[in-house]
């Protein structure tokens, strides 16, 4: 072992190939191996911890049992307890974690809320502060959930939100594309599709739908879902951030765009018996309608399907018209 420090593996009585290095750095280890403690105050409660590499003032401070555990950073991982295999760089990443296992935090603040929830990641300052539930994947500076309690969530770019479990969001309010050079590929393979049935409305709910031109309410969309934030303002204030983003907003909201009214089209389809998988609706009241545009495609095939039998209908009749 290697202690220097005042108290630095004061405890230690069976422990083998531990470096502690800082005032009362591994103070209470006592039969823990192979852990480097470096820093005052790091892993100072653990008694009988194995392979902990904790860096910095207080990092892994609290720690009991939990093993298989990085921490480099001033408080990284302070409270955790029984947490293992967690990873975690900056200060104040998974600061308040105490059972979660297997997270990967990098940036000051990341996870700062997460206690006992496992197998989230995320990278950026203030990365995850929202994040409290499992499977969360968020990169991106201040990329987020809106609330608490959001699970199997992934959240890339920055001040990237999502407001749902089981969601996707790539990019801010005020992203103006996103592309790439092939098309979106939806899994359709026929042999894992059941219950197929022939019943989608054609004619019958295109003719209800209402197309309009619009302009998005960018600042009306931020303030529903938790953008720009007293936090948020605060961060930017030297970065310059802040002005990027009212210039970006400023700069979406002048776009007008062509399509439809999501209310609308749940109320069209409603009215034809049609529960259409083109509208996503809101999962609670921090979420967001949306429209899959891709999904029209099926009832407007349908409507044309139905069109030619009418042309080939009238032609019939045409036909027997001018043989009379």
């Amino acid at each position: 072992n290697v202690a220097l420090g005042f108290t630095a593996l004061q405890s230690d009585t069976d422990g083998v190939a531990n470096v502690a290095i800082g005032s009362r750095a591994g103070r209470y280890l006592v039969t823990g191996n192979s852990n480097v403690a470096i820093g005052a105050y790091a892993l100072q409660t653990s008694t009988g911890v194995s392979n902990i590499i904790a860096i910095g003032d207080s990092a892994l401070y609290s720690s009991t049992t939990g093993t298989l555990n990085t921490a480099v950073g001033s408080k990284v991982l302070f409270t955790n307890l029984t947490g293992s295999s967690n990873t975690a760089l900056g200060n104040n990443a998974l600061y308040l974690n105490t059972s979660g296992s297997n997270n990967v935090a990098i940036g000051v603040t990341a996870l700062h809320a997460n206690v006992s929830q496992s197998y989230n990641v995320a990278v950026g300052d203030y990365t995850g502060n929202l994040l409290s539930s499992t499977s969360g994947t968020l990169i991106g500076w201040n990329a987020d959930v809106s609330s608490s309690g959001y699970s199997n969530v992934t959240a890339l770019g920055y001040s990237a939100l999502t407001t749902a479990s089981n969601q996707v969001r790539i990019g801010n309010s005020s992203v103006t594309s996103i592309g790439g050079y092939v098309g979106w590929s939806n899994i359709s393979d026929g042999r894992f599709k059941k219950n197929v049935q022939s019943n989608v409305p054609g004619l019958e709910f295109i003719t209800k739908l209402q197309p309009v031109t619009y302009n998005l309410d960018i600042t009306g969309i931020n303030a529903k879902i938790g953008i720009g934030s007293d936090k948020d303002a605060e961060t930017a204030k030297t970065s310059g951030s802040r002005m990027l983003d009212e210039q970006a907003v400023a700069a979406k909201q002048s776009i007008t765009y062509t399509g439809f009214i999501a209310q609308q089209v749940e109320l069209a389809a409603k009215q034809c018996g049609f529960n259409f998988s083109g509208v996503d609706a809101p999962k609670n009241e921090n979420d967001l309608y949306g429209l899959r545009y891709a999904e029209f495609v099926v009832p407007l095939v349908k409507a044309v399907q139905e069109q030619q039998e009418m042309i080939e209908e009238l032609k019939k009749e045409i036909e027997a018209l001018k043989n009379k």
